[in-house]
């Protein structure tokens, strides 16, 4: 924690849990790291104000050979949701209507060193909807990006609201209201070649309203099949399989995925066994079906402690994951376990947030320690001292 106080730090740790190396970022504030395929750049947020969501914060790109630090030209607020599409290629989508007149700008694309390409994908926004409140945004609000890196296809969640349908004229739309999810298709020049609506029953995930929408990227699996979250009839989360050769959509019985994509060309995803406690899954598929299944322990003993895991990383039939448990002082405390399928091994224990961001090519973890944010830091202070 005293470290934190610092700045980051990415730790590489061994299947035998010893720290291999570590690179400290000092000053630097970073979180929710991604690595890129080739293992060569490292996504991240660098947050300024918050406590690692995803408002108030930019993006940063570090070249992990050089050392080199690109950041995101533009400074977006909302809830932003930039994310690695290819080993050359990050996508930008918004998750909220918060700042609505930002929707009619193209989708942004930029390669690894966060430098615009000379692509855009112009997303139609549709009518302009004014609530009862007097604020104004889109009719259509984009929610996530996915690519096919053997296609050269973009794919676009958005939210269609549905506050219009039925509504006498005169009358303003309600700020709570209901949505239906879409997918438009771009092609590699940004020429938009498809645009289709989801069965009625499957909304677009929000947080009580359509006003709060949440980033919902679509994965783009080896076969070039979708997989998105939803919820159904406006109760239930569900995962969606979305064939866009013909527009098949078949319905999966698990709550949401991670958001992170794939490991090792299986997709991590949650189900709840336990009102508590998320289970995490890893699925293969193949041609719409469920090919491979290993599934994560719901809690995991270490000595005295027990953990949830919440974040894997999955490579050559073994791997890594991150799960959370109950420090002193009611500070939680974060464990990197090593898992060959069936037994999991603690590696390391880290006293403050991190989040896992891959496997490098030797087999070791890579671990991104969070700097303290300054909404973060009295608290750590006061509990250091305490």
């Amino acid at each position: 924690m005293k470290e934190s106080l610092k700045g980051s730090k990415l730790l590489t740790i061994s299947p035998e849990g010893k720290v291999v190396k570590a690179v400290s970022y000092p000053g630097q504030c970073l979180s929710n790291a991604r690595l890129s395929p080739n293992g060569r750049y490292m996504l991240c947020q660098t947050d300024i104000e918050s406590g690692g969501e995803s408002f108030n914060c930019d993006y940063i790109v570090i070249d992990l050979q050089t050392g080199k630090q690109y950041r995101s030209p533009d400074r977006q607020s909302g809830y932003q949701n930039h994310i690695i599409l290819s080993d050359n290629l990050i996508g930008y989508a918004e998750g909220t209507r918060i700042n609505g007149p930002e929707q009619n700008k193209p989708i942004k694309l930029y390669d690894m060193q966060y430098r615009p390409l000379d692509i855009a994908l112009a997303f139609d926004s549709g009518k302009r909807l004014v609530h009862d409140s007097g604020e104004s945004y889109d009719e259509n609000s984009i929610t996530g990006i996915g690519y096919n890196p053997h296609s050269e296809t973009y794919y676009v969640t958005y939210a269609k609201d549905l506050s219009l349908d039925g509504l006498k004229e005169g009358e303003y739309q309600q700020i709570f209201s209901q949505s239906r999810m879409g997918i438009a298709v771009f092609n590699k020049n940004g020429i938009p070649i498809d645009n289709r609506y989801l069965p009625k029953e499957y909304s677009a995930p929000y947080s009580g309203n359509v006003l709060w929408l949440i980033p919902n990227s679509p994965v783009v699996l080896p076969d070039g099949w979708l997989v998105v979250s939803s919820i159904k009839n406006y109760k239930t989360n569900t995962l969606l399989l979305i064939n866009p050769n013909g527009w098949e959509v078949k319905e999966l019985n698990y709550q949401s995925h991670n958001g992170c994509g794939l490991t090792d060309k299986l997709l991590p995803v949650y189900e709840y066994q336990l009102p508590q406690y998320p289970n995490t899954t890893l699925l293969g598929f193949q041609n719409g079906t469920i090919t491979a299944k290993h599934e994560l322990p719901v809690t995991v003993k270490a000595g005295l402690n027990e953990f949830e895991p919440f974040e894997i990383e999955w490579k050559d039939n073994k791997g890594y994951f991150l799960a959370i448990g109950q420090g002193t002082d009611w500070m939680s405390i974060y464990g990197l376990f090593f898992w060959d399928g069936t037994t999991a091994k603690l590696n390391h224990l880290l006293p403050i947030e991190c989040n896992l961001v891959g496997i490098d090519s030797e087999g070791n973890s890579m671990v991104l320690l969070d700097g303290a944010t300054p909404l973060m830091a009295e608290e750590y202070e006061n509990f250091i001292v305490n």
